[in-house]
């Protein structure tokens, strides 16, 4: 048997050899980890897109729902001023005389230059009372409530429209546009100049367990955007990226209560198909009737960063926002940093349900 154990040199190669082993699977390790990493915030994105992209989706569907369009004869508020962030609000409300379903800034927002969309209808998927509505027909100056979906709960707030006028025009009673669902679940006052056998709809705007109706507008409204969190980006996002946000119009003051619905986003642009033709503006239909009748589709695309950064350059050419039918309407080169993150653009089309066709 040999006595003589390892020599120095021996250990010393043992242990290099052990070193180099244990390095080798370290290394191993260490990208693997990375790589679970990397696709568990690539899930954790691709979640979040789907929750902000069928909030999207939603809202779109149901623009125009319940709007009277013609609202002469009234007065109204919509959002109050601000300027956080830019841009102001209230540089995109309406006139009582033209209350359109859709207002776009095409690439009005200083955040990224992308586009500021605002959806109008009595929808708001916060309320069930929005989703209902009811009709009556005059009789002997009475109103009795007929539930399309319903009934509405006790002190919701509601418009009443003539449902006999393709432009839906709004009905008051005396200067009040805004009636209110008794106990009795009727409505706490009949419109005025109501003919008999007159087609009348109904559509719940927001609930309120205040007994006097506390609605600014004849209808809800959410805006779409990016803009830069006050706190700041999540540390995972690339620092020229925003969140986007969806805004909803608070009836008592006129503020937007906003609610961030995506993080790391890059770029937001709509297009509209009008008639025949795809637009990425809104100059050609600039009336409620207008947007009403030729609006047939709306097309959104979202750039934003899928994952985290990676050590290498993953992104290096040019991406588009847009398709075959809209044209190209934007692109992003990405440069220096934004080369080591993922980007990808989501792509949603809806077919308004509640608009003429």
């Amino acid at each position: 048997m040999n006595q003589r154990g390892m020599t120095l040199i021996e250990l010393l190669i043992a242990l290099v050899i052990v070193i180099l082993v244990l390095a080798a699977a370290f290394w191993s390790f260490a990208r693997l980890f990375q790589g679970f990493k990397s696709q568990t915030k690539v899930s954790e994105a691709h979640i979040s897109s789907i929750i902000a992209f069928e909030l999207l989706r939603k809202d779109l569907e149901m623009a125009g729902f319940g709007v009277p369009y013609n609202c002469s004869g009234i007065t109204f508020s919509e959002a109050a001023p601000s300027t956080s962030p830019p841009p102001d609000p209230s540089t995109y409300n309406v006139t009582p005389l033209n209350v359109t379903p859709f207002t776009l800034d095409d690439n009005g927002n200083p955040a990224g230059n992308s586009d500021y969309l605002v959806i109008r209808a009595a929808f708001s998927p916060y309320d069930g009372e929005t989703t209902k509505w009811a009709y009556f027909k005059a009789e002997n100056g009475t109103c009795p409530l007929t539930f399309g979906d319903g009934p509405f709960s006790e002190n919701t707030n509601v418009v009443v429209e003539d449902g006999e006028d393709n432009l839906r025009a709004i009905q008051t009673s005396g200067t009040n546009w805004r009636f209110r669902i008794t106990s009795a679940s009727s409505l706490n006052t009949c419109p005025d100049c109501m003919t008999d056998q007159h087609f009348y709809l109904v559509y719940g705007i927001a609930s309120d367990n205040d007994t006097s109706p506390d609605i600014r507008a004849p209808f809800n409204r959410v805006d779409y955007y990016l803009a830069t969190p006050t706190g700041g980006l999540p540390a995972r996002c690339s620092s020229t990226t925003y969140e986007l946000y969806r805004a909803q119009m608070n009836h008592k003051d006129g503020t937007l209560n906003r609610q961030p619905v995506l993080d790391c986003a890059r770029d937001f642009q709509v297009a509209f198909k009008i008639d025949a033709s795809w637009n990425s503006t809104l100059s050609s239909v600039t009336s409620a009737s207008d947007q009403k009748e030729k609006i047939k589709e709306v097309r959104v695309f979202v750039l934003y960063q899928e994952g985290q950064k990676e050590r290498e350059e993953v992104s290096n050419g040019t991406i588009t926002l847009g398709d075959s039918d809209t044209g190209a309407l934007s692109t992003f080169t990405p440069t220096g940093d934004e080369r080591h993150y993922r980007w990808r653009v989501k792509e949603i089309s809806v077919k308004p349900m509640n608009l003429g066709r």
